[in-house]
């Protein structure tokens, strides 16, 4: 299963006394339950900061991962913001298979132009950019 990091932000209209955020994080676990089964939650965490909570679960796809939000979302009047997570040591395999230059590709090189080439790309020789061209197309309305 893939690893979800989700941020929440829970509406302060939604507890206004702090005592009662248990009871809403207990609705929220209680729905995920019944609507999401197959989600499993790895750790929880209350932290301080623009966001409530971090949460880091599995889940099988995108559109499960996308559900819970959406659950955590509508009963906890939060928002959310999931991300996917590769474990540490599966992406550093990645990078030590990835062969000499195999890992940019044409599309990394658009993405990423020479002046700003991410750092496992050092050495990688991309074309210099197109001067901007002098002459502008007139749009007729």
């Amino acid at each position: 299963m893939a690893t979800y990091v989700m941020l929440t932000r829970v509406s302060p209209e939604a507890v206004p006394n702090p005592r009662d955020l248990a009871a809403l994080g207990d609705r929220v676990a209680e729905r995920l339950k019944a609507e999401c089964p197959e989600v499993r939650w790895l750790a929880s965490y209350a932290v301080l900061g623009p966001h409530d909570y971090v949460d880091v679960f599995e889940a099988p796809d995108t559109e499960t991962a996308a559900r819970a939000a959406l659950i955590v979302r509508a009963v906890g009047r939060a928002t959310t913001e999931v991300w996917a997570a590769v474990p540490w040591e599966r992406f550093r395999d990645l990078a030590r298979a990835a062969e000499g230059n195999a890992i940019v590709t044409e599309a990394s090189k658009q993405s990423f132009p020479a002046s700003d080439a991410p750092a496992f790309a050092q050495g990688v020789q991309h074309a210099p950019d197109a001067p901007p061209d002098p002459t502008r197309r007139r749009v007729e309305a």
